[in-house]
């Protein structure tokens, strides 16, 4: 966590302990915060220990949701850390429980009974860098079109390490596309070379040899994975061609 940073823990009553329970609008259920914050780390040495501790009990409002507020602590001079470790304790049902969450994902609670959930904020003033990355995508299937082909949007996103964004850094994209069924190649040079379906493929396009055909007679009865070599060469799986004419 960055210093000064403000989280919210929410929690909602459910008709179950599963992460596909569902909510229940059950109002004045009451659920008890508890957090130590300590100075764990400071280059000066001034300070350390517990600087404070906070327990409130909250009542779950007319949709069953109850929140808490955690106002991170204020940089000092030097280098520091701070940590904050929260207790969540259900006073009322007692039953409390970290719904669908993932161990290493924010947001995670460890569960030592089946009334307390537990979670730590440590707070650092590192210098914000990137640390993670992530890919999205407007669409993951799309029906296939032989005259305009289909469009796709990928946006990728760098974090630091506090979860902000983080500018100027490079990305590269790459992609691939599988021939359908194949394709014919003649013994000419350069190659001529037919496909069994719409291709798609434009001047200056990279082909990958990525499976190797069987004999075919009538193209000079020689085997497919010669068809498509340059003079003399026997493509292997991985052999790669450029597109430099596409008639049809």
């Amino acid at each position: 966590m960055a210093f000064g940073v403000t989280t919210t823990v929410t929690c909602q009553v459910k008709n179950g302990d599963l992460a596909t329970s569902g909510n229940v609008a059950k109002a004045l259920q009451k659920v008890k915060y508890k957090n130590v914050r300590t100075f764990t780390t400071d280059s000066s040495g001034v300070q350390s220990g517990v600087i404070m501790t906070e327990e409130i009990v909250g009542s779950s409002d007319a949709n069953g949701q109850i929140q808490f507020t955690i106002t991170g602590p204020t940089d000092t001079a030097g280098t520091d850390v701070v940590t904050d470790v929260v207790t969540l304790v259900d006073v009322t049902i007692a039953d409390i429980y970290n719904a669908g969450v993932l161990t290493g994902t924010s947001g995670f609670m460890t569960t030592d009974s089946a009334a307390t959930l537990t979670f730590s904020l440590a707070y650092t003033d590192t210098t914000a860098a990137a640390a993670t990355s992530s890919l999205t995508a407007n669409a993951t299937s799309g029906l296939a079109n032989a005259v305009t082909g289909l469009t796709r949007t990928y946006t990728g996103t760098v974090y630091d390490q506090y979860g902000g964004t983080v500018a100027s850094n490079a990305a590269t994209f790459n992609s691939t596309s599988t021939l359908p069924g194949g394709l014919a190649c003649t013994l000419a040079t350069p190659t001529v070379c037919t496909t069994l379906a719409v291709h798609g493929l434009a001047v200056g396009d990279d082909v990958i040899v990525t499976g190797l055909g069987a004999a075919q007679l009538g193209i000079g009865d020689q085997p497919l994975t010669a068809n498509v070599a340059d003079a003399g060469a026997t493509p292997t799986t991985g052999s790669s061609f450029v597109v430099a004419t596409v008639p049809s």
